[in-house]
Parts: C-alpha cells; structure tokens; sequence
C-alpha cells in the first residue's frame, strides 16, 4: 500500500506512514483498529481526516486494506493454511473474510495462491 502511495508523491504526514508501514502484524491485527490507532499515536478521528484528505478511505477501509495484502502474501509465500491466515489477519469469521478477499482482490483465497503461490 505504502509503495503505491511512494509512486504518487502524496505528502502523507510522517506519523500516518509509520502506522501503514508497521501495521503488519498479526499482533497488531488482532487489536483491530485500535492497533492502529496505538501505533499512529493520534485520535481516531483525527486518523480518519487525515487518511479522507490524503488517500480517500476510512481507517476501516485502510486496515482492511493491509490485513488483506498480508493474507495475499501469505497464500504465495507460505503453506499455512487460510483458516490460519485468516486467523493471523484478525478476522473471525472464515466467510467474511472470503467474502472480503474475492471483493478487493477479484478472487478468493483458494484460486488467488493457487494462481500464485511460490514456495521460497
């Protein structure tokens, strides 16, 4: 997510990028948004105008955003199973997060590693 907004030359405030950058934990998933909020040191409504001005998403939005591109490097880089992964990205429910994968990523986890999944 960060990399994308590095090609767009977006001022994002240094403490919101650190956030981004360091919300990539199962640790910090399984506190959700308030994770987030911890590692931004910043209210939860200040977050919110922050990421409206500069990206167009909520917070919500933007954790779901992360926990999804950790699922997605999990299912190439690793054997875990997605009840796991899934697990590890803080989400309960195993069918919303399939629900969510196949919405942002056009596919579910199950097609998604097998068109990609690589073993190092």
């Amino acid at each position: 997510l960060i990399n994308s907004l590095e090609n767009q030359q977006i001022n994002i405030p240094h403490w919101l990028t650190y956030a981004m950058n360091n919300y990539n934990t199962p640790e910090h998933f399984m506190k959700g948004i308030s994770g987030f909020v911890e590692l931004a040191g910043h209210s939860t409504a200040h977050i919110n105008r922050s990421l409206q001005k500069h990206l167009k998403q909520t917070l919500t939005e933007t954790v779901v955003k992360i926990r999804l591109s950790y699922a997605s490097q999990q299912l190439i880089m690793t054997n875990a199973s997605v009840k796991t992964i899934c697990a590890d990205c803080g989400f309960r429910s195993l069918s919303y997060f399939y629900r969510l994968f196949k919405y942002h990523l056009g596919y579910t986890p199950v097609e998604y590693r097998r068109m990609n999944h690589k073993v190092f």
